[in-house]
Protein backbone atom coordinates (compact mmCIF):
# COMPACT_ATOMS: atom_id res chain seq x y z
CA UNK A 1 0.00 0.00 0.00
CA UNK A 2 1.47 3.74 -1.00
CA UNK A 3 0.02 6.75 -0.44
CA UNK A 4 0.59 9.72 -2.96
CA UNK A 5 0.11 12.56 -1.23
CA UNK A 6 1.75 16.26 -1.67
CA UNK A 7 0.76 18.46 1.67
CA UNK A 8 -1.94 21.01 1.11
CA UNK A 9 -3.12 19.68 -2.19
CA UNK A 10 -6.90 18.86 -2.04
CA UNK A 11 -9.05 17.31 -4.84
CA UNK A 12 -10.42 19.38 -6.36
CA UNK A 13 -7.56 21.50 -7.75
CA UNK A 14 -5.94 22.61 -10.29
CA UNK A 15 -2.21 23.58 -9.25
CA UNK A 16 0.28 22.33 -10.59
CA UNK A 17 2.37 21.13 -8.04
CA UNK A 18 -0.17 18.92 -7.25
CA UNK A 19 0.29 15.22 -8.13
CA UNK A 20 -3.48 14.20 -9.53
CA UNK A 21 -2.56 14.47 -13.18
CA UNK A 22 0.03 13.41 -13.08
CA UNK A 23 -1.11 10.17 -11.78
CA UNK A 24 -3.72 10.22 -14.11
CA UNK A 25 -1.06 10.39 -16.96
CA UNK A 26 1.40 7.48 -15.24
CA UNK A 27 -1.96 5.48 -15.51
CA UNK A 28 -3.00 6.16 -18.52
CA UNK A 29 0.51 5.24 -19.85
CA UNK A 30 0.73 1.90 -17.30
CA UNK A 31 -2.84 1.24 -16.93
CA UNK A 32 -2.50 -2.55 -14.99
CA UNK A 33 0.04 -0.66 -12.41
CA UNK A 34 -2.36 -1.11 -9.59
CA UNK A 35 -5.18 -3.17 -9.06
CA UNK A 36 -6.93 -0.75 -6.71
CA UNK A 37 -7.01 2.64 -5.44
CA UNK A 38 -8.35 4.03 -2.00
CA UNK A 39 -9.62 7.68 -1.56
CA UNK A 40 -9.94 9.27 1.73
CA UNK A 41 -10.36 12.73 2.23
CA UNK A 42 -10.75 15.00 5.39
CA UNK A 43 -14.23 15.66 6.50
CA UNK A 44 -13.68 19.51 7.45
CA UNK A 45 -12.62 19.56 3.70
CA UNK A 46 -15.59 18.87 2.14
CA UNK A 47 -17.65 21.40 4.65
CA UNK A 48 -18.33 25.22 4.93
CA UNK A 49 -18.21 26.48 8.19
CA UNK A 50 -19.27 29.57 9.33
CA UNK A 51 -16.75 30.38 11.80
CA UNK A 52 -13.76 28.06 12.56
CA UNK A 53 -14.53 25.11 12.48
CA UNK A 54 -13.27 23.63 16.39
CA UNK A 55 -16.23 25.76 17.55
CA UNK A 56 -18.03 22.62 15.94
CA UNK A 57 -17.68 21.44 19.55
CA UNK A 58 -18.88 24.46 21.64
CA UNK A 59 -22.71 23.46 22.10
CA UNK A 60 -23.92 27.06 22.22
CA UNK A 61 -21.87 28.42 19.26
CA UNK A 62 -24.11 29.48 16.28
CA UNK A 63 -21.44 28.05 14.02
CA UNK A 64 -22.94 26.34 11.01
CA UNK A 65 -21.51 23.92 8.61
CA UNK A 66 -22.40 23.09 5.11
CA UNK A 67 -21.91 20.70 2.40
CA UNK A 68 -19.56 21.37 0.46
CA UNK A 69 -21.10 20.06 -2.94
CA UNK A 70 -18.62 21.98 -5.31
CA UNK A 71 -15.43 20.28 -3.04
CA UNK A 72 -17.51 16.50 -3.72
CA UNK A 73 -18.58 16.98 -7.03
CA UNK A 74 -14.82 18.23 -7.77
CA UNK A 75 -13.70 14.54 -5.87
CA UNK A 76 -16.17 12.34 -7.93
CA UNK A 77 -14.87 13.83 -11.35
CA UNK A 78 -11.16 12.28 -10.36
CA UNK A 79 -12.60 9.57 -9.09
CA UNK A 80 -14.39 8.30 -12.21
CA UNK A 81 -11.34 9.34 -14.12
CA UNK A 82 -9.32 7.35 -11.98
CA UNK A 83 -11.96 4.56 -11.86
CA UNK A 84 -11.08 4.33 -15.70
CA UNK A 85 -7.80 2.43 -14.32
CA UNK A 86 -8.12 0.66 -11.13
CA UNK A 87 -10.82 -0.22 -9.03
CA UNK A 88 -11.60 2.73 -6.58
CA UNK A 89 -13.10 2.80 -3.20
CA UNK A 90 -13.74 5.75 -1.39
CA UNK A 91 -12.80 5.53 2.78
CA UNK A 92 -15.19 8.14 3.81
CA UNK A 93 -13.99 10.80 6.24
CA UNK A 94 -13.98 10.32 10.29
CA UNK A 95 -15.37 11.99 12.90
CA UNK A 96 -12.36 14.27 13.91
CA UNK A 97 -12.47 15.60 17.49
CA UNK A 98 -11.47 19.37 16.38
CA UNK A 99 -8.80 19.55 19.68
CA UNK A 100 -6.33 21.32 18.82
CA UNK A 101 -2.75 20.46 20.55
CA UNK A 102 -2.58 23.81 22.04
CA UNK A 103 -5.93 23.31 23.75
CA UNK A 104 -5.02 19.48 24.62
CA UNK A 105 -1.86 20.72 26.68
CA UNK A 106 -3.74 23.66 28.34
CA UNK A 107 -6.56 21.45 29.48
CA UNK A 108 -4.48 18.53 30.38
CA UNK A 109 -4.64 15.03 29.09
CA UNK A 110 -6.88 13.73 31.57
CA UNK A 111 -9.65 16.06 30.36
CA UNK A 112 -12.25 14.17 28.79
CA UNK A 113 -12.76 15.29 25.55
CA UNK A 114 -16.78 14.29 23.56
CA UNK A 115 -17.51 15.67 20.15
CA UNK A 116 -20.89 17.55 20.16
CA UNK A 117 -24.27 16.31 19.13
CA UNK A 118 -23.60 19.29 16.57
CA UNK A 119 -20.31 18.09 15.57
CA UNK A 120 -21.62 14.10 15.15
CA UNK A 121 -24.79 15.09 13.25
CA UNK A 122 -22.52 16.84 10.98
CA UNK A 123 -20.37 14.47 10.23
CA UNK A 124 -23.06 11.77 10.11
CA UNK A 125 -24.97 13.48 7.27
CA UNK A 126 -22.02 14.22 5.41
CA UNK A 127 -20.81 10.69 5.42
CA UNK A 128 -24.78 9.81 4.47
CA UNK A 129 -24.65 11.95 1.71
CA UNK A 130 -21.33 10.86 0.30
CA UNK A 131 -22.76 7.56 0.17
CA UNK A 132 -26.08 8.33 -1.42
CA UNK A 133 -23.49 10.49 -3.81
CA UNK A 134 -21.83 7.47 -4.63
CA UNK A 135 -24.94 5.40 -5.65
CA UNK A 136 -24.32 3.93 -9.52
CA UNK A 137 -20.80 5.42 -9.59
CA UNK A 138 -17.45 3.25 -10.57
CA UNK A 139 -16.15 3.48 -7.57
CA UNK A 140 -17.38 2.03 -3.86
CA UNK A 141 -17.89 4.03 -0.71
CA UNK A 142 -17.02 2.74 2.72
CA UNK A 143 -17.91 4.66 5.56
CA UNK A 144 -15.04 5.26 8.05
CA UNK A 145 -17.54 6.38 10.65
CA UNK A 146 -19.36 3.51 10.54
CA UNK A 147 -16.31 0.70 9.79
CA UNK A 148 -14.42 2.45 13.10
CA UNK A 149 -17.22 2.96 15.30
CA UNK A 150 -15.37 6.04 17.11
CA UNK A 151 -16.25 5.89 20.94
CA UNK A 152 -14.86 8.89 22.25
CA UNK A 153 -15.13 8.31 25.46
CA UNK A 154 -11.90 6.12 24.94
CA UNK A 155 -10.90 7.10 21.45
CA UNK A 156 -9.11 10.31 21.77
CA UNK A 157 -6.78 8.97 24.21
CA UNK A 158 -5.16 9.50 28.15
CA UNK A 159 -2.26 10.56 29.76
CA UNK A 160 -0.60 7.32 28.42
CA UNK A 161 -1.27 7.28 24.72
CA UNK A 162 -2.09 10.29 22.39
CA UNK A 163 -4.59 8.85 19.67
CA UNK A 164 -4.62 11.98 17.17
CA UNK A 165 -1.73 14.56 16.32
CA UNK A 166 -3.99 17.14 15.83
CA UNK A 167 -7.86 18.28 15.27
CA UNK A 168 -8.30 15.15 12.36
CA UNK A 169 -4.74 13.43 12.17
CA UNK A 170 -4.12 9.96 13.89
CA UNK A 171 -0.96 9.78 15.78
CA UNK A 172 1.04 6.60 15.42
CA UNK A 173 -0.55 4.82 18.45
CA UNK A 174 -4.17 5.87 16.45
CA UNK A 175 -2.94 4.37 13.39
CA UNK A 176 -2.47 0.80 15.43
CA UNK A 177 -5.44 1.28 17.31
CA UNK A 178 -8.31 2.49 14.88
CA UNK A 179 -6.20 0.46 12.02
CA UNK A 180 -7.29 -3.18 13.81
CA UNK A 181 -10.64 -2.29 13.53
CA UNK A 182 -11.45 -2.50 9.97
CA UNK A 183 -10.00 -5.40 7.37
CA UNK A 184 -7.94 -3.98 4.67
CA UNK A 185 -9.99 -6.21 2.11
CA UNK A 186 -12.98 -4.95 3.28
CA UNK A 187 -11.69 -1.56 1.88
CA UNK A 188 -10.76 -3.58 -1.17
CA UNK A 189 -14.02 -5.52 -2.69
Amino acid sequence: MVGITKNGCHLPTQEADCQYEEILEFLKKHPSTFKHAIYEKAGHLMLKFSGRREELRNPRSSIKAEIDINTINGVGNYLEKLSKYSSVTWFGPRLEPLVSEREYLKLGCNTHFAPTEKQVTTYNQLDTDLEKFSDNKNWRYVSQIKLVNFDFSTDFGDCNRLLWLDMNHFSKEGEELFGKRFVLSELLR
